[in-house]
């Protein structure tokens, strides 16, 4: 089975920092740390199987299909590619915030 390529998006690397960054002030660093990896590691196991996750139906009428890995509470919405294999990371949300802004962010 091939293997996917997992390319992150600059947007998704700021999140990973905001939600890094939320977590220290609010948390801990530890916890902070904890959930950073868990979530890179995530991301990481896209590339093996990408479309055993979810399509992610909050949007519709878009170029892509998109789809969401879920990791505790939070969403890691990416898009697949074939040819070449090729997983895009575009964003990660927090499950509870309102998904009427990624309209605005997927194409």
């Amino acid at each position: 089975m091939a293997k996917y390529q997992v390319v992150t998006t600059f947007q998704a690397l700021d999140q990973l920092a905001e939600i890094e960054a939320y977590l220290s002030e609010n948390r801990s660093d530890e916890t902070a740390e904890y959930v950073v990896d868990g979530l890179i590691e995530a991301i990481e196991s896209l590339e093996n199987m990408p479309t055993r996750h979810p399509l992610l139906r909050l949007v519709e009428k878009k170029e892509y299909t998109y789809r969401y890995a879920p990791k505790w509470a939070y969403k890691i919405i990416f898009r697949v590619e074939e040819n070449p294999p090729t997983v895009f990371v575009i964003t990660i949300v927090h499950s509870k915030r309102d998904p009427s802004w990624l309209d605005d962010i997927l194409v």
